[in-house]
């Protein structure tokens, strides 16, 4: 009884299926649509024009640590990313704040040159993304009809 209820599950499992060559592709623009679809739900987003990204290195994972905690205690930003393997610490600087200071002393670099211009162009792609999603869709609705 077991053996054909396990079989059973199987057969069942294996209609419900997706093909293999479209359940990725599909998966990862499903995936995309439905972040897609959060984002326009009348979210006020904070704008981030202005803002840099400025890329820290220390000799050691400890001076990276403590040298995240100065610049968001004393400075006001907010860190990016953190790679304690390498040293790196990558924080966001406000436009309001001179980072000039900072690039000479702490031989800091930029690495993104406003926040806001990347965070469009990831929407953008997003955006591309779905209506593909939404293309390829409808393409293999009509195909299933034929």
């Amino acid at each position: 009884m077991l053996r054909v209820q396990e079989q059973n599950s199987r057969q069942t499992f294996a209609k419900n299926k997706m093909p293999k060559t479209l359940s990725l592709p599909l998966l990862l623009l499903a995936a995309t649509a439905a972040a897609n679809s959060n984002s326009n739900n009348n979210i006020e987003r904070r704008n981030y024009s202005g803002y840099r990204v400025l890329r820290l290195e220390a000799e050691s994972p400890l001076e990276a640590l403590s040298l995240l905690n100065e610049l968001e205690v004393d400075e006001g930003f907010k860190k990016w990313s953190l790679d304690l393997a390498r040293g790196t610490v990558d924080v966001t600087a406000p436009p309001s704040s001179d980072v000039t200071e900072l690039l000479e002393t702490r031989a800091a670099k930029v690495v993104v040159e406003d926040v806001e211009e990347l965070f469009e162009k990831e929407r953008r792609a997003i955006e591309t993304r779905r209506r593909e999603f939404q293309r390829l869709k409808y393409f293999n609705d009509m195909r299933e009809n034929i």
